[in-house]
């Protein structure tokens, strides 16, 4: 697991934006298909999603995991709903 990946799963602010200033790739994808959105997003942290940087310009796509079939903003709503 990359940090950027680690941090947004833990839903630490600092470290996200941090590393995304740094040049992290918000898109890039895990293992299984997930990107830092997607940890963010399956986990709640929505002060990572909508304040740390995640779906800044850098983010130019959202994927489908490979296992859910759902996108990250899909897995937020249903959690936060």
């Amino acid at each position: 697991m990359r940090a950027l990946h680690y941090a947004a799963w833990q839903g630490v602010y600092h470290p996200v934006a941090m590393l995304l200033q740094a040049g992290a790739s918000a898109n890039q994808p895990s293992r299984d298909g997930d990107t830092p959105l997607h940890f963010s997003c399956q986990h709640g942290h929505i002060d990572v999603v909508s304040y740390g940087g995640i779906l800044s310009s850098r983010l130019t796509s959202i994927p489908l995991p490979r296992f859910t079939n759902a996108t990250a903003l899909y897995q937020f709503n249903a959690l936060t709903n």
